[in-house]
């Protein structure tokens, strides 16, 4: 969701840069972009007026039929404030936009309207990884994602102001269209700032002081085009901001799209909506995270594919977080199962602290998580309590069907009498279901739970029964390489010097 968020205000950017360019910068791709736009009718301009200033009284970006033929862009009215001779000999001047409406909902194959009209006009190319992992079917008896169903959609409030070369572009008293999902984690009140190419770029830096090492934009600092990007244009550098989320992105425009310099940096509020939306589909472990125990947010990055924007896949890092998670649905069952209900894991809420979160996230929805190790307890932010793991697929696109795995490493196991298994033993629980509503079949690792207890008795003082036992591991594993756990990112961070040491304790 977020990364949709990132994506389609890279290209309003350019869409803003668009309206600049119409009047001071006709030229190269831009240039072809607004011709074609014009000779298929996509620009619709009503009510031009050229005194006492350049104006129109409605404006509209609409997709061809042969893709939709939706409306991605209108507004009310625009005012372009300074004269004709003066725009056309490169002096700055302002426009402003009223009461702009953007439609930012995405189609099946998770591109917004107004990425695939650009796409059509070949002024942007998709980056695509090497390989897609496959998608899940969905739950059973979910009536969701029916083609004859449309995602509810949510509306927000929105202004920006573009600063692209001699022009400032501002969008005032904006009304935007997103989905329940996005607009739940971006929030109601968007603010956006964009710079679209080297002199406006350079002047906001001169006018913030800014210090060299900032100036990435200079000649010197340009890094060689890739084989995903052409040769570079211009530089564009991008900020947003809500009452939930806030992002910037910086990087170049090609003839396919955007390079990135570096990955996109979010910062992100943790509420158990935004846990239930957004956390809940990398790992379902944190769908009951309440808060963050430590830190005013969330840090996440975000990679595309060839860093290029449009990409169909991300690459998404969030940092380790210290939360307080509420003891319901699947962490309850899961504290139950090891014994663990009647102390501390009756508690309403336990404090947490997380590895890494790591995900491939499609533009189609599927989401791939990579393992997330997490210690939940009494004093979790000290590395004391029981140690879950969890890795797998989310389908948002399909549902939010899960197919992922839910992992009790060998210390949390202790307390069921195992005590004679591997360091890095790994007990694993499928988890079915969706996000919202994982499920795993407690009866039927409890029964593989004490088979485990049984197993360990019998061989006590046999060496023989324990080597039996062994081999018969290992050629699981060389059979179902599923059945062999991701490895763990170490050192954990409840490992490090910073935190406390001690026996689990819930």
């Amino acid at each position: 969701m977020l990364l949709a968020a990132a994506e389609s205000l890279a290209m309003l950017a350019f869409l803003g840069g668009l309206i600049a360019a119409a009047f001071n910068y006709l030229g190269g791709s831009t240039l072809h972009l607004v011709l074609q736009l014009l000779w298929q009718g996509s620009i619709k301009v009503r009510g031009i007026s050229w005194k006492p200033a350049i104006s129109a009284q409605s404006s509209a970006l609409q997709q061809p039929e042969r893709i939709g033929g939706h409306t991605v862009f209108k507004s009310d009215k625009i005012i372009v404030e300074g004269g004709l001779a003066n725009i056309l000999t490169g002096g700055e001047f302002n426009c402003v936009v009223t009461q702009p409406w953007l439609d930012w909902s995405a189609d099946e194959a998770g591109d917004s309207e107004l990425v695939k009209l650009l796409k059509d006009t070949g002024y942007i190319k998709e980056a695509k990884a090497s390989k897609h992992p496959g998608r899940l079917d969905h739950p059973k008896g979910s009536k969701l994602g029916s083609a004859s169903q449309k995602a509810a959609l949510l509306k927000a409030q929105w202004q920006a102001e573009i600063r692209a070369y001699t022009a400032r572009v501002h969008l005032q008293d904006g009304v935007v269209d997103m989905s329940e999902d996005l607009g739940t984690v971006v929030g109601k009140d968007i603010r956006v700032k964009a710079l679209v190419g080297l002199s406006a770029i350079r002047a906001d830096a001169n006018e913030r002081d800014a210090p060299a090492e900032d100036r990435w934009y200079e000649e010197v600092n340009i890094p060689k085009s890739s084989e995903a990007s052409s040769k570079l244009k211009y530089p564009i550098a991008l900020a947003a901001a809500s009452e939930n989320v806030a992002f910037e992105l910086a990087g170049w425009r090609t003839s396919t799209g955007l390079m990135l310099r570096k990955p996109i940096l979010a910062s992100l509020q943790l509420t158990p909506d935004i846990a239930s939306y957004a956390l809940g589909k990398l790992s379902p472990l944190l769908h009951c995270a309440v808060k963050l125990e430590e830190g005013d947010s969330i840090t996440v990055r975000m990679s595309p594919v060839a860093m290029h924007l449009p990409a169909d896949c991300y690459a998404l890092h969030l940092e380790p977080m210290k939360l307080v998670l509420a003891t319901r649905g699947l962490l309850h069952s899961i504290l139950g199962l090891l014994n663990l209900g009647k102390g501390a894991g009756s508690l309403s809420r336990l404090e947490a602290w997380t590895t890494a979160l790591q995900a491939d996230v499609y533009k189609d929805g599927l989401i791939v998580s990579k393992r997330m190790d997490i210690v939940i307890g009494l004093d979790a932010q000290h590395g004391k309590g029981v140690h879950l793991a969890a890795w797998g697929k989310v389908d948002t696109g399909r549902g939010n069907a899960i197919d992922m795995t839910l992992g009790i490493p060998a210390p949390s196991l202790l307390p069921l009498g195992l005590t004679d298994l591997p360091s890095d033993y790994v007990f694993m629980i499928p988890m079915r279901g969706t996000s919202q509503h994982p499920e795993v079949d407690i009866v039927r690792a409890g029964k593989q739970l004490t088979e485990l207890v049984m197993k360990q008795h019998v061989s006590q003082g046999l060496p023989f029964i324990k080597g039996l036992f062994k081999n018969q591991d290992k050629q699981k594993a060389a059979h179902d390489p599923s059945s062999v756990p991701p490895p763990a990112q170490r050192p954990f961070p409840w490992e490090t010097k910073a935190a406390g040491k001690g026996p689990m304790v819930l």
